[in-house]
């Protein structure tokens, strides 16, 4: 029997407790980064996302707008690292960093994240540096 994306999506959330009403940093990230997956990859309104979560339709199309803010920031990925294998999002955004005075050429956001979640990098900097590095 194959298991949909909602379904799995929804034991993860109960699983780790992301239907609460906790404000810790890690389950808002962990929220935002699901919304956004959910939204993305299923065809479920905004009021049904909610409703997996226990929250209401404009707190999830708040919750995508944070993901769109946050998805280039290093502590952001430190928290929700674990969600990254699991529930790719396959993202085409691109960005550049500055390290001194050299401007980097931009890289894949799926590059970055795919090495980020395989190796002991501490952030997408250090994934991008090696990358240019070592190729």
């Amino acid at each position: 029997m194959k298991v949909t994306i909602e379904e799995k999506v929804g034991r993860y959330i109960v699983c780790n407790n992301l239907d609460s009403d906790s404000r810790k940093q890690e389950y808002v990230y962990k929220r935002h980064y699901l919304c956004k997956y959910l939204r993305k990859n299923t065809d479920l309104s905004f009021s049904k996302i909610g409703k997996m979560f226990d929250k209401d339709h404009a707190t999830i199309i708040h919750s995508i707008k944070q993901f769109e803010n946050l998805k280039t920031d290093d502590r952001f990925y430190s928290k929700v690292v674990d969600l990254l294998q699991e529930f790719p999002l396959n993202l085409t955004h691109k960005y550049e960093i500055e390290v001194g005075l050299v401007k980097l050429p931009a890289i894949t956001f799926n590059k970055i994240n795919n090495r980020l979640t395989k190796g002991n990098y501490k952030s997408h900097k250090d994934v991008i540096i090696e990358m240019l590095i070592n190729g």
